[in-house]
């Protein structure tokens, strides 16, 4: 390269420094963010059709069991159950409150965190504010309003995002309440913009408010949100300094190098894109042996997010210098929330006695019947694990990192039970510890047509109780009078609540009880679902279960 092109290269590359704002950087992040809000829900729809295709085909190795047989069904499972439990029998009064309690410290912290951190941020806001602007003492109160607007909007969400249902209406009301009454307060005091210049930039605030309550709040998208957007944002990142040698290129007149610009710009872009995906092939593993939950790995994101936005708000545009001081303030105001967090979590123990549940149900794509079956397992997971045959239902419901890495890696189908001898080794290799933040985990078992009916037998054995979820069920040739009549047959009967609701056809249910149990159905194992139901109902039923 001769001495005018190295020189040349020098002054392009000066040039797109001086160019280079860390608030573009940023921007170009959290773009990353927007980008998987609106890809998640295509994604999330081929991944459920792969799995209901998978589903509809049979396993590759040749099946070394047969469902068993009458003489088989009539065996009395109970006794194995009750091995799991062991002298640590936990009446149901203790595992109601043992799920309130856990469920209340793990709120406790992340409001704890979340506060911590809006207060540091909020001083950090108010102080950058009177630092790069004018002080007038007129304008004051409106630039804490707006400060406090923009805090409000970062921790809200985060106290929602793990908030129990029954409170996240009260949360999301209380919250859009207060941020009405603070943006109309700005609007009548901040008289440094115009009042439509006021009006425009508060409508994109709510937008963008709107946007990020959807993937934080919405059932489906906050599985996928997170790991969609820890790659983009590495995908994205690298627009600068393939910026840097386009600025180059534009600089230099010389064919030598514009061409070789164009390939370290295309290279650069190559290397991050594989980086980016090795990234989150990294997360996933880490999720996958349980070094954090799906919950901290929500928060974390969302705490980055929002950390982002308040940084990009405390460094004006203008600003020599890559970061203000006062972004630095951000930074230490999340290091501080997350170490609340952390602490509030290492307080916590996870519950001493496991009791695990088993799912089973009509599939259905109602979003009524699948939120309820989502709020009962967020709430028992304090308490146990629960296992389910995943389904085109549930896919989307409960997606986990690694479900979602090999999903986009085209290897979804190493999610599903081949064989007896692949059944066994799932469960031995089942994590029955909780995740630090004292959680269990919802373990789906994908199969095929022709390995569900074992897997639901194998489960049968290691759980303590079963919610039967009929809602909707009809057809008695289905797959759900084939686990009724199971139920009925292995005495697990006595350990199940049934959801019920006005489609469902007691007829059928009593007609294949009736063939194969002795015993009866207590009302109290049995919850009518209508539009009053409650989670804690649900729950309430569960710890009351027979043997528990």
């Amino acid at each position: 390269m001769a001495v005018s092109d190295t020189l040349c290269v020098e002054e392009g590359l000066g040039l797109a420094w001086q160019e280079f704002a860390f608030s573009d950087a940023l921007g170009v992040a959290l773009l990353g963010f927007f980008l998987s809000v609106f890809l998640a829900p295509l994604l999330l729809r081929r991944y459920q059709r792969k799995v209901e295709m998978l589903m509809q085909g049979t396993s590759e190795a040749q099946q070394d069991d047969k469902p068993p047989d009458s003489a088989d069904h009539k065996q009395d499972r109970t006794s194995s159950a009750d091995d799991l439990v062991g002298d640590a029998r936990t009446s149901s009064d203790a595992l109601l409150r043992g799920i309130d309690q856990q469920s209340a410290r793990a709120s406790s912290a992340l409001k704890s965190a979340a506060t911590v951190f809006g207060v540091i941020a909020w001083v950090t806001l108010v102080g950058a504010s009177a630092f790069y602007q004018a002080f007038d003492r007129s304008d004051f109160l409106a630039w804490e309003c707006e400060n406090l607007v923009i805090v409000t909007v970062a921790i809200v969400p985060l106290i929602v995002i793990e908030t129990p249902v029954r409170g996240q209406k009260v949360w999301l009301f209380g919250a859009i309440a207060t941020l009405i009454a603070l943006i109309t307060i700005e609007l009548l005091m901040d008289t440094s913009m115009s009042i439509e210049e006021r009006i425009g930039l508060s409508t994109v605030g709510a937008l963008m408010l709107g946007v990020i309550y959807v993937a934080i709040i919405g059932r489906r998208l906050r599985n996928a949100v997170p790991l969609m957007t820890l790659w983009l944002m590495a995908l994205l990142l690298p627009i600068f300094p393939v910026a840097s040698f386009f600025t180059v290129i534009e600089t230099c007149e010389s064919d030598y190098i514009s061409i070789l610009g164009a390939f370290a710009g295309l290279g650069l872009l190559w290397l991050f894109a594989r980086w980016g995906f090795r990234l989150t092939a990294k997360v996933a593993v880490a999720y996958e042996r349980q070094k954090f939950s799906d919950a901290q790995f929500r928060i974390t994101l969302w705490s980055i997010v929002f950390a982002l936005l308040l940084v990009m708000e405390a460094t004006p545009d203008d600003d020599d210098v890559i970061m203000s001081f006062w972004g630095l303030g951000i930074v230490v105001a999340y290091w501080a929330g997350a170490v609340v967090y952390r602490r509030g979590l290492q307080a916590m123990s996870a519950w001493p006695h496991p009791q695990a549940m088993l799912m089973l149900r009509v599939f259905s794509n109602e979003k009524g019947v699948q939120n309820l079956l989502d709020d009962v397992s967020g709430r028992w997971s304090f308490v146990g694990p629960i296992y389910l045959v995943g389904g085109p239902d549930l896919a989307k419901a409960y997606l986990e990192p690694h479900e979602l890495l090999l999903f986009l890696q085209r290897r979804l189908k190493n999610l599903f039970v081949l064989s007896r001898a692949d059944l066994n080794d799932r469960l031995q290799k089942l994590e029955l510890r909780a995740d630090p933040d004292t959680r269990y985990r919802v373990n789906e078992f994908f199969c095929h047509d022709d390995t569900w009916k074992p897997t639901v037998i194998a489960l049968l054995d290691r759980v303590q109780v079963i919610l039967l979820d009929l809602r909707g069920f009809v057809n008695e040739d289905s797959g759900t009078a084939y686990e009724l009549d199971l139920l009925a047959r292995t005495g697990m009967l006595r350990r199940t609540v049934f959801l019920q609701d006005e489609f469902t056809s007691e007829k059928i249910v009593a007609k294949i009880i009736d063939e194969h149990y002795d015993g009866t159905i207590g009302e109290k194992q049995i919850v009518r679902v209508d539009r009053n139901t409650t989670v804690d109902a649900v729950v309430q039923r569960l710890c009351h279960t027979e043997l528990l």
